[in-house]
């Protein structure tokens, strides 16, 4: 059997993945996942450590992988290789109340006194629906409850403005000019220590 890579962060942390499904991912999806596996991977993914947990969004928003469905990290990243492209439109705010109704439930997996990370990846900006709620309302209540969110954007289609507010906090907004970069060692580094950082202390 493979030997679980050693996970450079060693806090104790419950960390969320958003996944972008929309359509304009088709060409890039696997880098995305790749993306947000080797990023899982720095925290670890084990019961009593790091547990990690998926919601993806495109219009509808699925609760793909729950905080306590894998005490693995390689159980955790086939998981993530079987999430199919949703295709459609790019509904933040969906994808937010769904972490907020149902990731990070204890019911799902959430620890009670464990640091909370969620990290929203997209490679665009919000769909101006009707209905549609301003995705920075959704993340701030998160952030109220003492949930750490950094927001990646990748690619040019994304809203810096967007991803600042959705984060509070310009410190943890990180942009990727292509889905290379994204997969890039240092990208990866900088990202993982923003999440630790979030898992260890609280400023």
């Amino acid at each position: 059997a493979q030997r679980e890579p050693e996970p450079t962060c060693k806090a104790k942390v419950d960390v969320g993945f958003v996944l972008d499904s929309s359509g304009s991912l088709k060409n890039d999806y696997d880098k995305e996942k790749d993306f947000l596996k080797a990023l899982a991977a720095t925290f670890g993914v084990s019961d009593d450590g790091a547990r990690a947990g998926v919601v993806t969004f495109s219009y509808y928003t699925e609760h793909s992988i729950k905080l306590n469905d894998h005490t693995k990290v390689s159980t955790f990243n086939d998981a993530v290789d079987k999430i199919a492209l949703m295709g459609s439109t790019t509904r933040i705010d969906k994808a937010l109340r769904m972490v907020q109704n149902d990731m990070f439930t204890i019911a799902n997996g959430a620890r009670p006194g464990v640091n909370k990370v969620l990290i929203v990846l997209t490679d665009g900006s919000q769909t101006k629906d009707a209905g549609a709620e301003d995705p920075s309302d959704v993340a701030k209540e998160l952030r109220d409850k003492g949930i750490r969110v950094i927001s990646i954007g990748i690619g040019k289609g994304v809203n810096p403005t967007e991803l600042a507010r959705i984060a509070g906090d310009q410190s943890n907004v990180f942009s990727a000019s292509s889905f290379d970069e994204l997969v890039s060692g240092e990208f990866l580094d900088k990202v993982n220590d923003a999440g630790c950082k979030a898992g260890t202390c609280f400023d």
